[in-house]
């Protein structure tokens, strides 16, 4: 069979299969997969025909006589592009698969030891069935691509428009370089400037590549931004994203760029005058000077820090949370029902509409009809969004010990919330003092913000000391934001504080969010992170003899790789989020929770910016290893703009904070044994440095 036989075998198939799915498919929002199909076409083919098949078919579809495939979806026909189908079959094909595989943990070792420890402390907490234990393995892809296919295959895959929702950028970007090898993106980043320049290259890759930390630095013309508003509405995060850590004189012609889009939007006739030499006249995506006008205002408005959009939490991703930590708090049992209870709330202050799917939820999924009935009686829309009447809140203390978890020392005497402006002055009365006092006052930092809006920044900032853990409320209008400033200068401008925290810069993010127009957060002084000193300590600890590690880390496994996920792994589980691409692109569903449970877990999982994957297990998994026992993570997901904060959520706050002074004493005594400078240590790590908004001069 030969390509274009191939082709058309393709697209009957896919018709066929795609109808008969959406008719059988109860949701408007199911998305189609395409794994099954893309392994019965290509299974068949012999080895040797690939990868070049892939570019054949790409090659084969102007000769197809038409370009889409009409494909009907309950009362509705959408049009699928046959390059986006190949897109989709080809990355699906792709993509390493991953299988479980049961795991027997030996009795006498310390992982089945911990194992069962593990399954004690959380006895009351999770069902009394027991699940068995398993790993996830990965697979190796499906076919290797050489340097050559993998340019040719990005040629083809750029002028393709992909929904700007989709995970499948980052699936392409995987598939053709899973090795991540910096020589090899660096040709393809001529490849995507190559596109620009002839005007083809479709407006999700562009913003893709504009946001890739290796591919953006190559894209070496600012004018690409006055490009990218002419074929889509380009986003303010993006347009930072891709001026920032340039040259000051880069930033300035982006400025211009900048200058030149709000000359462009006055008229239809400087529109037209304005349009870029590049851009392709047959254009797919080209704007008009109406949605040109109202996207550049859009993005002016927001790179000046004046977001007035939609705050409210997408819907898709709100039914996708419900379900989620449904299942946690009936059927897993790993939340408690006031977390439950304070999330139906956030979600149904802000959409009322939801009220409905949520009571359908627990009558019919959980089988709780006293719930149901009392959400059909609650209206949380008419009542204050932030002050959540849960009647169902435990009343403990948090400083009180929680059986098998980390508990706080019996120094510490208080955890004490920070919402006016006399709490905050009091507070940095006694930092001064202190830090005056002191030969270097350590500071354990911990930020905190809700997942459940569309748009998050930080609710709160934990400061752990020795005997005290405050809790700011970034949010409280008890607080000036002068004030606030004010104290976060002095913490962060102050080199006699250390400030430890564990992956700080998400949360750095998230407090630029809240305080835009806070220069210290882009440049604070003296912010260590606690992982970088454990992954090198652990690699010192690597060279020592079997007897010296035990000694120095007694909860930690003898074989300190037997801990470890391979980081392999872990790229390419991030990377399977996610198959294909549903046909209507402006449902979210699935893809909304993902993006969300990705924005969580930046701060405190998987980073690139630790070498040891032992890192990638978290900050609980951490403790567990460090201090014997592990962070209890129960409130991580919750909602944390609610007032006033329930115990177990000041509780987990607190502790959140209070460990890095746990970790930063355990990583001390460690580098003691191992007769490691610690202070070295500590002085060696990089500052964090972030560049200012592109307009902090002030609005163009």
């Amino acid at each position: 069979m030969d390509a274009l036989q191939l082709l058309h075998s393709i697209c009957d198939q896919y018709k066929t299969e795609a109808e008969r799915f959406y008719m059988n498919s109860r949701r408007l929002s199911a998305k189609y997969s395409f794994k099954e199909l893309s392994k019965r076409i290509f299974d068949s083919l012999p080895l040797d025909a690939f990868p070049s098949i892939y570019i054949e078919l790409f090659d084969m579809i102007s000769h197809m006589g038409y370009g889409v495939i009409q494909v009907a979806r309950q009362d509705h026909v959408f049009a699928m592009p046959i390059s986006l189908l190949l897109v989709n079959l080809i990355i699906s094909y792709q993509l390493p698969t991953a299988h479980n595989e049961l795991v027997q943990p030996d009795v006498g070792s310390n992982e089945g030891n911990e194992d069962q420890k593990d399954t004690k402390s959380r006895r009351k907490r999770r069902s009394n069935n027991k699940k068995p234990i398993t790993r996830k393995v990965m697979m190796a892809p499906r076919v290797t691509f050489d340097l050559n296919v993998s340019v040719e295959l990005m040629k083809r895959f750029l002028p393709v428009k992909i929904s700007a929702e989709s995970k499948l950028w980052k699936q392409i970007r995987y598939v053709l370089v899973p090795s991540g090898n910096q020589a090899t993106l660096k040709v393809l980043a001529e490849v995507v400037c190559d596109s620009i320049k002839e005007g083809t290259i479709s407006f999700s890759a562009l913003v893709f590549c504009m946001q890739d930390p290796v591919i953006s630095p190559h894209i070496e013309r600012p004018d690409v931004i006055l490009f990218a508003l002419y074929i889509g509405p380009l986003s303010a995060n993006t347009v930072e994203q891709f001026a920032m850590n340039r040259s000051e004189e880069f930033r300035a012609r982006c400025r211009e760029v900048l200058r030149s889009a709000v000359q462009a939007q006055r008229d239809p006739l400087s529109f037209k005058v304005a349009t870029p030499n590049n851009l392709y006249p047959g254009h797919l995506e080209r704007r008009s000077y109406r949605d040109f006008a109202a996207d550049t205002t859009r993005l002016l408005r927001d790179l000046n820090g004046e977001f007035q959009g939609e705050k409210e939490i997408h819907v898709g991703w709100a039914c996708a949370a419900l379900q989620k930590y449904g299942r946690r708090t009936y059927v897993d049992m790993t939340w408690q029902h006031e977390n439950f209870y304070d999330l139906i709330w956030t979600i149904l202050a802000q959409r009322p509409s939801l009220k409905r799917y949520v009571c359908d939820l627990l009558e019919k999924k959980f089988n709780d009809l006293a719930a149901a009935n009392f959400w059909r009686r609650m209206r949380p829309h008419q009542m204050d969004f932030i002050k959540i009447h849960n009647k169902n809140i435990a009343m403990i203390n948090p400083l009180d010990d929680c059986d098998g978890f980390l508990n706080f020392p019996k120094e510490v005497q208080k955890i004490e919330m920070v919402s006016t402006d006399s709490d905050l002055e009091r507070l940095h009365h006694l930092i001064v003092t202190r830090a005056e006092s002191e030969n270097t006052l350590l500071v354990g930092l911990d930020a905190e913000w809700s997942s459940y809006v569309s748009y998050s920044s930080a609710s709160i900032l934990q400061m752990a000391l020795r005997d005290s853990v405050f809790i700011i409320d970034i949010e409280s209008r008890f607080i000036s934001h002068t004030n606030l400033k004010y104290f976060l200068t002095m913490l962060f401008e102050n080199k006699n504080i250390l400030k430890i925290g564990f992956q700080f810069g998400e949360d750095l993010h998230q407090l630029r969010c809240a305080l835009r127009s806070c220069p210290v957060l882009y440049h604070p002084e003296r912010v260590v992170c606690i992982g970088r000193i454990i992954t090198e300590l652990l690699e010192k600890l690597e060279t020592e003899d079997v007897v010296l590690r035990q000694k120095l880390l007694p909860f930690m496994d003898v074989d300190l790789k037997g801990v470890e996920v391979a980081a392999r792994d872990v790229a390419t589980e991030n990377v399977l989020e996610g198959e294909g691409v549903d046909l209507d692109l402006s449902i979210l569903s699935e893809d909304a929770e993902e993006s969300k449970e990705d924005g969580e877990n930046n701060s405190k999982g998987p980073s690139n910016d630790l070498p040891q994957p032992f890192m990638n297990k978290g900050l609980a998994v951490i403790c567990e290893k460090m201090l014997g026992k592990p962070l209890d993570k129960t409130e991580q997901c919750s909602v944390w703009n609610r007032r006033p904060l329930r115990p177990l959520q000041m509780r987990y706050a607190a502790m959140d904070a209070y460990c890095m002074l746990m970790l930063f004493d355990e990583c001390e005594r460690l580098a003691r044994g191992l007769k490691v400078d610690f202070c070295a240590l500590i002085d060696k790590q990089p500052p964090i440095r972030v560049s200012l908004p592109l307009l902090s001069g002030g609005p163009l």
